[in-house]
This record gives C-alpha cells, sequence and structure tokens, in this order.
C-alpha cells in the first residue's frame, strides 16, 4: 500500500469515475444533495482536507466518489491525499462506521435489497447466535453480527429472504420482519403455508386459534394503541402462536412478559422431528 499527494483536476476527476463502470465492485447509489454541497464549499473555497483520502486498487476507485462528482460539479483543482494497492477485500470495511449502511454494501456488489429483508436477515443472524432477536434484547447486553457476516448470510440467502418478506407483507398486518423471522426460520415446515394463509385471510378462525390471537394483538398494535407493546415482545408472540400452531394446542390468551420470561425458541420442523423421535424412545 502507498500514499501520496495529488492535484486531481476535473479531466482527472471523471476519468477515475470512469473506470468503475468496468468493475465487479459496485458503488453505493450517489447521494445528490451531498454531492451538491460539497461542491459547494469547494466553490466557495471553504473544503476542508481532513485526513480522508481517495482508495484505490489499481485502477479501480474504492472510496471518494461523491467528492470526485463534487469536484466535477465545482470544476476546480484541489489536493487529496491518494492512497492505491488497496487489498480489494477490503471494500466492505472502508467508511462503513459513518454513511455505507449494509444497504449500501450491498448494492456495490451488486445485489439490491429492500430494507425489510436486511432487517430480518439481521435479525436472523441474532437468534442463530444468540437466542434473540434483537442487538439489545437481552438485559440491555448490546450483541451484534459483523457486517462481513451479514453480508454474506443475505448474498446466500437473499432469495429465501425475499420469499419471507413478500409472504409476511401479504398478510397486511404490519410488522412484516417480525413476521418473515418465523417464515424464514420455518420455511421447509410443511405447516407453514397454512399458518401464513389463515393469519393472511383471518377466515374460521376459532376464538382460542393461536392464529386468531396473534392476528387480533397485532392489528391491535399496528392500529397504534396508546401503549404499543416493543419489537421483543411482538416478536415472541409471533414465535408463541408458531408453536402452539405446530403443536395443534389451543391458546386461552397469548403473552410475554420480559422480565418473567425466558425468550421463547421457535419450534422448526427439524426440532419439532427430534422431540417427536426422542418421546417415541423414551416410550417404548
Amino acid at each position: 500500500m502507498t500514499h501520496s499527494e495529488m492535484y486531481v483536476t476535473p479531466v482527472m476527476a471523471r476519468s477515475f469515475l470512469s473506470a468503475q463502470d468496468t468493475s465487479p465492485l459496485k458503488q453505493r447509489s450517489i447521494n445528490t444533495t451531498q454531492v451538491t454541497r460539497y461542491a459547494e464549499m469547494m466553490k466557495e473555497g471553504k473544503w476542508q482536507r481532513n485526513g480522508e483520502s481517495l482508495k484505490f486498487s489499481g485502477t479501480q476507485l474504492l472510496d471518494g466518489q461523491h467528492r470526485l462528482h463534487a469536484l466535477l460539479e465545482a470544476d476546480v483543482t484541489l489536493p487529496f491525499l491518494v492512497v492505491n494497492d488497496i487489498d480489494p477485500s477490503s471494500f466492505t470495511t472502508i467508511d462503513q462506521g459513518m454513511s455505507r449502511s449494509v444497504k449500501h454494501l450491498l448494492e456495490m456488489r451488486g445485489c439490491a435489497y429492500t430494507h425489510n429483508v436486511i432487517a430480518v436477515a439481521k435479525r436472523v443472524c441474532l437468534y442463530h447466535k444468540y437466542g434473540m432477536v434483537f442487538a439489545n434484547s437481552s438485559g440491555n447486553k448490546k450483541r451484534a453480527i459483523p457486517v462481513d457476516i451479514l453480508m454474506d448470510f443475505i448474498i446466500t440467502n437473499g432469495e429465501a429472504l425475499q420469499v419471507s418478506t413478500q409472504m409476511s407483507e401479504r398478510c397486511r398486518l404490519g410488522h412484516t420482519s417480525l413476521l418473515a423471522v418465523v417464515q424464514f426460520l420455518s420455511r421447509e415446515h410443511p405447516r407453514v403455508d397454512e399458518f401464513f394463509g389463515r393469519l393472511r385471510d383471518g377466515i374460521t378462525l376459532r376464538k382460542n386459534d393461536p392464529i386468531r390471537l396473534l392476528r387480533d394483538k397485532l392489528l391491535m398494535n399496528r392500529i397504534g394503541a396508546t401503549r404499543r407493546a416493543n419489537p421483543v415482545v411482538s416478536q415472541a408472540w409471533c414465535f408463541k402462536a408458531w408453536n402452539a400452531h405446530v403443536r395443534q394446542q389451543p391458546l386461552s390468551r397469548l403473552s410475554y412478559t420480559v422480565e418473567r420470561e425466558e425468550f421463547p425458541k421457535l419450534l422448526t420442523y427439524k426440532r419439532l422431528m427430534l422431540n417427536r423421535t426422542a418421546s417415541e424412545k423414551s416410550v417404548n
């Protein structure tokens, strides 16, 4: 890795930016408001160097496209710190603390996913790793999933995550990402389509049917009661209703108290089969 100081002209900026068109690494979408703000500062002589650099891997620009677009718009020549020969694998770590969201980083790799899909992926990863679906849902102890692991998970499971999100959206109960977590984790279960179909339609649901209780809870919470349940409680409702549905267990009420209960484990198809096998062995 080498670095140097360089006066960048509009012609040079255009050349650097044009090299992006043939690169497999896709830059995030341009924020025109940010470009305009930078350009105005450059034209008014208020642009200050703060140690940020233009970063390259060979001829491929890894970081600095907003500054270069602003320089073109301002039609000025300015000095920049330039860092060359950066390992392209470090691309996802550049500037992620400030302005590069996971959505932006995925767009740079040519993958476009909605915020809901990304939220579902994050909660599924948290559940697999910590048994919870929110980063601070266990005694306010912050948990996190590294960005590179989250991105790999989304890229590998993107299609399934999209299907889960779409099925949950069709229910029209709000809480899309919470329901999609259940759908994704239970997607191989033979009763998952029945669960989401009845949740969506709300037809012929008996009073003690867990699907009806969940549907009523989510509708009330969506309409906006004066005190809405926090997302951890709402997710627990979803898990409990699904578990009761799989067990064909009627419920008189559907509730969850954070202070008194452990977060429920979702009964997936594999887990159910293992439980049945164990119980059969104990009987024999």
